[in-house]
């Protein structure tokens, strides 16, 4: 993706990627659906 080289480095103990996180705003955006409808590839809701 091209987004990827312009995210800052992950440090510490992290639950989910920076990328996967702007991959499901874009998919909340993109379907109109609430966070917690968020299909399981992005993560839990909370």
């Amino acid at each position: 993706m091209l987004i990827q080289p312009y995210l800052p480095v992950q440090r510490g103990d992290v639950r989910v990627s920076n990328l996967t996180v702007i991959n499901a705003i874009l998919f909340v955006t993109e379907n109109g659906c609430k966070w917690r409808a968020l299909p399981p590839r992005f993560g839990k809701w909370r």
